[in-house]
């Protein structure tokens, strides 16, 4: 994997609410595809991931839109690098909390974005607002995506808004419990 588990612990990051004053700063956390000695990397991705380690401290729901914004850089990070890192399903977390429907194909496209995040991600997070209201807006969308998801979510048969409810206040509490260590 070309990118470190975790940021250096001296982090000279803004806080949260520092991004939230103005969106045109988002582009700072934006990814940054290059090269190191030949290994992919993302210029942007401790900065970034300094952000996501505080917004998932915080309680409640983080901004809407900046948690698309992250979710969208992670992803375009995870199509680049090799390997997998929690980052991008801190921010699968973030966004999946709003339990908003057509966040769904945000949230596909991160767990389906390559071999190693399909193989980690939560799958069920696709379902965060709710079994019957996503299959619905899937089955009635023209995405280029809708017939291979509805194809894996039948897949998924079984699954209760109870258990994804749970899915997401689980790995929440496990990304804050592993930042206090």
């Amino acid at each position: 994997m070309s990118v470190p588990r975790h940021p250096p612990a001296t982090s000279t990051v803004p806080e949260p609410a520092w991004w939230l004053e103005d969106p045109e700063l988002w582009s700072l956390l934006a990814f940054e595809g290059g090269h190191d000695d030949g290994l992919p990397v993302d210029l942007a991705w401790e900065d970034r991931q300094q952000v996501l380690d505080d917004l998932i401290r915080l309680p409640g729901l983080a901004d809407i839109e900046f948690a698309r914004f992250l979710l969208v850089q992670e992803t375009h990070m995870h199509g680049h690098i090799w390997g997998f890192n929690s980052s991008i399903e801190r921010a699968a977390i973030l966004l999946a909390e709003h339990r908003r429907v057509q966040d769904v194909w945000l949230l596909w496209e991160a767990a389906y974005r390559s071999f190693d995040t399909w193989g980690i991600m939560p799958h069920r997070i696709v379902y965060a607002a709710g079994v019957e209201p996503v299959l619905r807006y899937v089955a009635d969308s023209g995405h280029p995506q809708r017939d291979h998801l509805l194809e894996y979510l039948h897949r998924m048969d079984g699954t209760t808004d109870e258990q994804v409810a749970r899915l997401l206040a689980d790995r929440r509490r496990h990304y804050r419990e592993l930042e206090r260590h």
